[in-house]
């Protein structure tokens, strides 16, 4: 079986023009471009490769700015048009 990590609403950081960043906080699954373990209130940060990692509360760069598709209830990441990175929002647990 296979399953898909999504994010709920309550994650969402609207920074303007269309574009949302998702807090991800402490996480041992994923680490910041140093290296150094994700601390809490990191946002995602999807590399053009598809790599997952997180940078400090605030960042709002080309690897961690998402679009949110309502239609489709889900952010799409799309880092330099490289590569299209999507996962699932959720309002239940918000």
């Amino acid at each position: 079986m296979i399953s898909t990590e999504g994010f709920t609403r309550a994650q969402m950081n609207d920074v303007g023009d269309g574009n949302f960043t998702i807090t991800v906080g402490h996480r041992s699954d994923i680490r910041r471009q140093d290296g150094s373990p994700s601390q809490a209130g990191d946002v995602l940060s999807v590399q053009d490769d598809g790599t997952l990692q997180t940078r400090p509360s605030g960042s709002a760069g080309s690897f961690e700015v998402c679009k949110f598709t309502e239609s489709r209830n889900a952010v799409v990441y799309n880092p330099f048009g490289k590569r299209t990175i999507y996962f699932p929002v959720t309002g239940v647990w918000d």
